[in-house]
């Protein structure tokens, strides 16, 4: 009995010892609270048999599990329920320890749950930890045993444990602190120091940033000086507020600008030099002052040294001291003589351009009523004509009416078309050798037509021109001559409404020659004779009305007289009469002068053999063709391609063609070049609405022999195909 007795006690001063050496292990080798209870909490669980040791906290509403161990199964915290009443808590306050049986638990409030065990305490013991920094806290073992009370025997093995574990708890939450503590202090090292960093950065900072302004500054100041050194054309004056505005600084502008010297005019009153001719600017700007509180600008007339007076944009700033009150003042001073004088130009141009848009669009409406005139007798008669068929005067009345209102119309459209080419620069000089005597003829004889046209037989119109002009052949654009004669007499037939118009020529000091036009019209006023020149500009406003015509005549013989070297001008009085004199360079010929049109045929009447290909796609115009060569008595072929063309070139010798260039399916210009390659004796005639003088040279260069601008005079092309027939024959023969 004493040997298992011993054992015994043996066995239990072994497991005790064990007990305390592993919660001594655990509770110096584990930094965390949370693990050291546990673990402290499952050894005595194991050690001692006891089935649930736990670890509770007094919170506000009520024990919390803070640790536990249950032999019997996985469990959660928030699956125990575990209370005691006051006067448990008031026992362990003093007796430091509380061992309860079952039929205890209800005087002291005691109760247990585990949410879905079976696991019902038959005993419990409750120690409390009383250590600094560790309060409402306890430690609480439940047994569940039936041999009776086992907490007794082990009660001071237990408060060792317990002991043992609070003062760990305690240093681990000092040592917690601490570090708590040592982590603020350094963070609020690190802050302070991150402050004083960012501090010490934003005053370099500032250090820096005052220094690049103080060198901004005296780097602005060197500019502003270098600016009021160097504006000559910029004046900058300072000057004092007081009665007598003495001038504190005069820049070198201001000695360019007034004629004085800063010598002169520094420390002196500014009145004194008389630079403004308005007495009462300087004393209305202490005021403005006051009650604007920044400037005044004004246009002002100021006056110079040498007393020459010239515009000028004024502007007069205040200067402020260190309080912000007028110190002085500024005046800065442009010459804006010439920017005045742009402004005039620039009124005058848009009066002027606005004078241009009123014309453009009477113009305009002149042009309507021009074409519409003429229109309107055309489509009228043409539809008067079949009922008049058989009679065969009233029909050539009526066709001559038509005949004569188309070529007003086609001298509207040429006038336009001119002033285009003229203002595009795509009109060309083409001087060539010219019978001047034969100009004069012409023109006696249009206009003798004309005259009669135009009902105009109260007006003689008279050609006088020497013999020594008459007998010239010279080097001269014929075309454009004509262009201008026709222009201008056309223009005396149209304002003269009886007397006389005559056209000379003459030599003139520099060997020019110099025409002229006159008439005993209505005259020109004087403010007009430069103004008549411009396009659609017309001696009175309301001669359109009362004259016709679309305003473009003298523009167009103005821009052909530049074009040719030639001058232009005129005299004239209002009631009386108008002469136009211009004048044009030109050079002798010596060389044979050939015109088409003193050819005559000696067999006009046989034409029967000689083949004529009409290339054109126009139906009515091929027509009017047909009909015209018809009655001649040719032989007459038409297609409308150019590949047809070529191809009754190449089968068959064909004497004329007449080309229009503008083909359905080929260039007319490529067509004329190869049919040129199948038979180079074929004479091509271009008969085409393309007027332009590049359209015609065009036309020459791909091999062209006449050139003919629609619409077609039936005499003209007639003519045309007799003179290349008789060189066809003439060249192919020899």
């Amino acid at each position: 009995m004493m040997l298992e007795k011993e054992k015994s006690v043996l066995t239990d001063g072994t497991e005790d010892a064990l007990l305390l050496g592993q919660a001594a292990e655990i509770i110096y080798q584990t930094e965390d609270s949370v693990l050291l209870l546990d673990q402290i909490l499952e050894r005595i669980s194991i050690l001692k048999d006891i089935p649930f040791c736990a670890c509770l906290e007094q919170g506000v509403h009520g024990l919390v599990v803070e640790g536990f161990y249950a032999s019997f199964g996985e469990l959660k915290k928030d699956e125990i329920y575990l209370s005691f009443s006051e006067i448990s808590s008031e026992t362990l306050q003093t007796s430091r320890f509380l061992i309860l049986e079952k039929a205890d638990f209800e005087s002291y409030g005691f109760s247990f749950k585990i949410l879905n065990q079976s696991f019902r305490p038959s005993s419990v013991l409750i120690i409390p930890c009383f250590c600094k920094g560790i309060y409402n806290r306890y430690f609480v073992f439940l047994d569940n045993s039936k041999s009776g009370n086992r907490f007794q025997p082990i009660l001071k093995l237990m408060q060792h444990v317990v002991q043992l574990a609070a003062e760990r708890l305690v240093n681990i939450f000092m040592y917690g602190e601490l570090n708590r503590l040592n982590s603020e202090l350094d963070r609020r090292v690190k802050e302070r120091t991150e402050e004083l960093t960012l501090t010490n950065k934003n005053l370099n900072r500032e250090i820096n940033e005052r220094k690049i302004i103080e060198k901004a500054l005296r780097a602005n100041e060197r500019k502003l000086r270098s600016v009021y050194n160097a504006a000559i054309d910029v004046s900058f004056i300072t000057f004092d507020l007081s009665d007598k505005y003495i001038v504190r600084s005069f820049s070198p502008g201001a000695e360019k600008m007034f004629g004085f010297s800063s010598h002169e005019v520094t420390g002196k009153p500014l009145e004194l030099f008389h630079l403004l001719n308005h007495s009462d600017f300087f004393p209305a700007l202490r005021s403005d002052f006051d009650e604007i509180g920044w400037s005044r600008q004004d246009e002002i007339v100021m006056q110079r040294k040498s007393g020459e007076d010239f515009t000028a944009m004024l502007t007069v700033y205040p200067l402020f001291d260190e309080d912000l009150k007028i110190l002085d003042a500024l005046a800065v001073c442009i010459d804006i003589s010439e920017l005045k004088e742009t402004q005039n130009q620039l009124i005058k141009a848009r009066e002027k351009a606005e004078e241009n848009d009123r014309l453009k669009t009477s113009f305009l409406q002149n042009m309507s009523h021009e074409i519409r005139t003429p229109l309107n007798a055309i489509l009228g008669f043409a539809d008067l004509l079949p009922g008049y068929f058989t009679n065969k005067a009233t029909l050539n009345r009526y066709t001559g009416i038509i005949k004569q209102k188309g070529t007003d119309l086609l001298g509207i459209i040429n006038a336009i078309l001119d002033i285009a080419c003229i203002e595009s620069g795509q009109i060309l000089h083409n001087p060539e050798n010219c019978r001047i005597n034969e100009v004069f003829i012409e023109m006696e004889s249009l206009f003798d037509d004309k005259q009669n046209a135009k009902s105009k037989l109260n007006v003689d119109f008279e050609v006088k021109v020497s013999e020594q002009v008459r007998n010239l052949e010279i080097v001269i654009d014929e075309l454009k001559l004509k262009q201008i004669l026709i222009n201008l007499i056309e223009n005396a037939f149209k304002f003269t409404s009886s007397g006389k118009i005559e056209l000379g020529c003459s030599f003139n000091n520099q060997k020019e020659l110099m025409f002229h036009v006159s008439d005993t019209g209505i005259g020109i006023s004087s403010e007009k004779h430069t103004e008549i020149f411009k396009r659609f500009t017309r001696a009175a406003h309301d001669t359109s009305q009362f004259y016709g015509g679309t305003g473009l005549g003298l523009s167009i013989v103005k821009g052909l007289l530049d074009l040719m070297g030639g001058k232009i001008w005129l005299e004239s009085k209002v009631g009386i009469g108008t002469t136009f004199y211009f004048t044009l360079p030109f050079t002798t010929t010596d060389d044979p002068y050939n015109s088409t049109e003193d050819f005559q045929s000696e067999d006009e009447s046989r034409h029967s053999d000689d083949i004529i290909l009409i290339v054109d796609n126009d139906e009515y115009n091929a027509q009017y063709l047909k009909e015209v060569l018809r009655e001649s008595g040719f032989s007459i072929m038409h297609c409308i391609y150019g590949e047809k063309a070529l191809e009754i070139c190449s089968t068959q010798e064909i004497q004329i063609v007449l080309m229009d260039v503008r083909l359905p399916d080929m260039d007319g210009y490529e067509v004329m070049r190869k049919i040129k390659q199948l038979n180079r004796f074929t004479k091509i005639i271009v008969q085409t609405a393309y007027a332009s003088n590049d359209d015609k040279i065009r036309a020459f260069d791909f091999g062209c022999d006449a050139y003919l601008s629609k619409p077609i005079k039936h005499d003209l092309l007639v003519s045309k195909i007799k003179f290349y027939l008789h060189h066809f024959n003439h060249q192919v023969h020899h």
